[in-house]
């Protein structure tokens, strides 16, 4: 049986020179480093930007094989729509909505709550180390320097 996993947080975004990022972190039960990811999204709204980042997160649980998992992510707004998903009927993001609720199903035991941005110093790292990173997608394998947020 897999260790039940908790996002330090999937989704951050960072706005500056016109990009925007996304992060997150995914971490076993006891609080090991599991895998993360950094994003520069380039030019979007943030609504957007945020729902990329749970889809990148959600698709890098699945890839790792990850069965139970905990979602924790700072966008109330995301929250609220997967939590409700009669919402999303006319939504402009409902295809990818769906799409990232499609994947919490896949994955088996998936749950998803909201937590302040200011809780999650690993996100608040990541985001400030992500500023100048190019275009684009860089999975995280091995991270040392984040041990220090370990947070069991």
């Amino acid at each position: 049986m897999q260790n039940m996993i908790y996002p330090n947080c999937l989704y951050y975004i960072k706005n500056g020179k016109e990009r925007q990022w996304v992060c997150g972190v995914i971490r076993a039960s006891d609080g090991d480093w599991v895998s993360g990811f950094v994003a520069n999204l380039g030019k979007g709204q943030i609504l957007e930007t945020e729902v990329w980042g749970f889809f990148i997160g959600l698709k890098l649980a699945i890839d790792k094989g990850i069965r139970n998992l905990v979602i924790v992510m700072d966008s109330a707004t995301v929250v609220h729509f997967i939590q409700k998903p009669s919402l999303l009927a006319h939504h402009p993001h409902a295809a990818l909505l769906s799409s990232c609720c499609e994947m919490m199903n896949q994955i088996g035991e998936c749950s998803i709550f909201h937590v302040y941005r200011e809780k999650n110093g690993v996100a608040d790292y990541l985001a400030n180390w992500s500023y100048n990173f190019d275009l684009g997608l860089c999975v995280l394998g091995v991270c040392s320097y984040l041990d220090c947020f370990k947070t069991s």
